[in-house]
């Protein structure tokens, strides 16, 4: 299986060891899941700038996974804050590039989730600003359903946040 290649630059983010080995695991482990992946359109996938994937959660961690081995650049993914606190899953996202997001039904403090989410938002859309590439899953959830639940409101923010921040810095 052929993969896309990583753009040269990517704004001021650098593509380190940790996520560079946890990438080829993945495309290993992805290698022997799918014999064939077809990406559709990759030719307009654009190679500068930041950009937000945005993708329906239908498989658990396959998900994440495929979508970490097969598009370019670093990504950030944007998980549940609890599966920070499993142990070796917790340092595998992370070392991913994942960020966490505090879902109210998860949390005992919702006051506190709201601030650390509005916090976790306008980083994200910095990131993009500067060039970073976001992957979210803006069901909120993965699920077994064959049509797609509502989607929650965070690719919009962090889009309106990452347009904010580059008009600032122009």
């Amino acid at each position: 299986m052929s993969w896309l290649k990583d753009p040269e630059s990517q704004g001021n983010q650098k593509i380190g060891l940790t996520y560079r080995l946890l990438r080829r695991f993945n495309r290993s482990l992805m290698s022997v899941w799918f014999r064939e992946l077809d990406i559709v359109d990759n030719e307009n996938m654009p190679h500068e700038g930041g950009v937000i994937f945005v993708s329906w959660h239908p498989s658990g961690l396959i998900d994440p996974m495929l979508l970490h081995a097969s598009l370019p650049g670093k990504l950030s993914i944007l998980a549940k804050h609890t599966l920070f606190e499993i142990p070796v899953l917790g340092r595998m996202i992370r070392a991913g590039g994942a960020l966490p997001i505090y879902r109210a039904k998860d949390s005992d403090n919702l006051e506190l989730s709201k601030q650390k989410n509005a916090e976790m938002l306008e980083n994200a859309g910095m990131e993009i600003s500067y060039g970073g590439r976001l992957l979210l899953f803006p069901e909120g959830k993965t699920h077994t359903e064959a049509n797609v639940n509502r989607a929650k409101t965070g690719a919009a923010r962090i889009m309106l946040n990452a347009l904010r921040n580059a008009q600032i810095n122009e």
